[in-house]
């Protein structure tokens, strides 16, 4: 007899910055039909979905059941299909596993305004963009991408110079009195926070509360 769907307790996080898209929206629930349930959702104290919106909504819309899993983070969860053999190719495992990674990248289309919200209240993003990334992808909320020969049209010339690196090297140190070494010989301050520096040092630009305005006549 299966089991009733209980979705009591669980809530949808309504500031998710991750809109969806309608074919990964059918590609989720695909999955969930052909292969069954693989990974798990992720809820905050409160129930609140903290990873896994999506999958939770094409879950009550078949009416799969829930089980929740309590933990503190202290450890990795593992679900384990038992009806699953990855060998077995004429079975479901090795198509969850691609359903798995397609649906990550087809249901994936950012909120820009969500984003926006977020860094402007304090939420740290450096360790997921490089700052030229979020700043490109902030300002998509100018509006419709426009054509940039015809908007150039009657403008100075401008040549974008090239910011990337010349080379990154990753550096390990053996312990803090390593990285204070190091910071006195590049000349720059190095703390927990610090994700990456330049050398010679570069000032970052912060441009997350600017916005393209256009002056309609």
């Amino acid at each position: 007899m299966a089991r009733k769907a209980d979705y009591s307790g669980i809530r949808p996080d309504v500031k998710n910055a991750n809109k969806g898209t309608e074919r990964g929206r059918y590609m989720v629930e695909a999955s969930l039909r052909e292969t069954g349930a693989g990974r798990s959702i992720l809820l905050d104290k409160d129930g609140r979905i903290i990873a896994g919106n999506k999958t939770f909504e094409a879950a009550s819309d078949i009416g799969l059941p829930v089980r929740i899993v309590q933990t503190d983070g202290s450890e990795l969860v593992a679900v384990q299909r038992t009806d699953l053999d990855l060998d077995d190719y004429t079975g479901t495992a090795r198509k969850l596993a691609y359903y798995d990674n397609r649906t990550s990248s087809v249901d994936l289309a950012w909120d820009v305004e969500q984003i926006l919200a977020d860094v402007n209240a304090g939420l740290d993003l450096s360790g997921l963009w490089f700052e030229h990334e979020l700043d490109g992808l902030l300002n998509g909320i100018a509006g419709e991408v426009v054509d940039p020969a015809q908007e150039w049209q009657g403008m100075p010339e401008f040549v974008q110079p090239d910011t990337m690196p010349y080379r990154t090297i990753n550096v390990h140190f053996n312990d803090d009195a390593a990285v204070q070494d190091f910071a006195r010989i590049i000349g720059q301050d190095l703390t927990d926070k610090t994700k990456y520096v330049w050398h010679p040092e570069q000032k970052p630009q912060k441009r997350l509360d600017v916005q393209y305005v256009t002056n309609e006549s």
